[in-house]
């Protein structure tokens, strides 16, 4: 069923079918462009009417192909990385709710595949964004520190 195909075959044979008019297009558009300054009248008459009916459509068409399949990337890349982060801040929400608002860059990184670097970027902006703070312990691991009142109000 056609319904059921991935979208990266749709892409494939957007891509294929541009290539094939962009392949039969581009020549008559260059073509035609040479011979529109041509010496005879039929000569010029027959370069625009190829240009206009067998050049200009099928190049038009491919590029807008093509420019549709890009658009199309972008916002697969798009929604793939708002996925990504939302991935990221339920992970982060269920870490600190778990360890009662403590949570090391380590932790954090080995819960989503980040690299250090980029676990302890993340956990830089969460404590801006939620008024965290860190710790530093004598071996200079950072434990960052998140006030979880719901906890709180569950104990008292």
């Amino acid at each position: 069923m056609i319904a059921n195909r991935p979208k990266s075959s749709f892409k494939l044979v957007k891509k294929t079918i541009a290539g094939i008019l962009m392949t039969g297009g581009v020549p008559v558009v260059l073509w035609s462009a040479v011979h529109l300054t041509g010496v005879g009248l039929w000569e010029r008459e027959l370069a625009l009417t190829l240009l206009t009916l067998v050049g200009l459509p099928p190049t038009a068409i491919a590029s807008w192909l093509f420019w549709n399949v890009a658009q199309q990337s972008k916002q697969e890349q798009l929604q793939a990385q708002q996925a990504q982060a939302e991935q990221l801040q339920q992970t982060f929400f269920r870490m600190i709710v778990d360890g009662d608002g403590a949570i090391t860059p380590l932790e954090f990184s080995m819960a989503t595949q980040l690299s250090g670097q980029e676990a302890k970027a993340f956990l830089d902006g969460c404590a801006k964004d939620y008024d965290g703070a860190f710790d530093v312990t004598q071996e200079g691991n950072i434990i960052y520190r998140f006030d979880v009142q719901r906890k709180r109000l569950r104990e008292g």
